[in-house]
């Protein structure tokens, strides 16, 4: 998929989506989910984190093999989906995971 297809689909999709759309095996019991996509051929991974395991009050994870500009674009266009699902606190975005710490 293409970075701007990507970020086209981000911003308007129904924003209870944007869990399951990263993580086929979301439960929608918590907001916890992990996921990885292939944008412009390079994998770009992303795991959000409720209040029970984040550092913060709650943390959206990125990294991947794209340049830091296009993953802070992926991430908040996913954190404002995830912000407007109020399940606890606005989400921080983390982007220093390595990425082979990922699935």
């Amino acid at each position: 998929m293409k970075l701007e297809t990507l970020l086209k689909k981000l911003q308007t999709m129904n924003y209870w989506d944007m869990q399951k759309f990263w993580d086929k095996d979301w439960d929608d019991s918590c907001p916890c989910f992990e996921g990885t996509k292939i944008v412009d051929g390079k994998k770009v991974y992303v795991r959000g984190e409720c209040w029970r395991v984040s550092h913060n009050p709650q943390d959206l994870h990125i990294c991947g093999e794209l340049d830091k500009d296009a993953l802070l674009k992926i991430a908040k266009a996913v954190k404002k989906a995830l912000d407007k699902q109020k399940w606890y606190k606005p989400y921080t975005i983390v982007c220093d995971e390595p990425m082979e710490n990922t699935k």
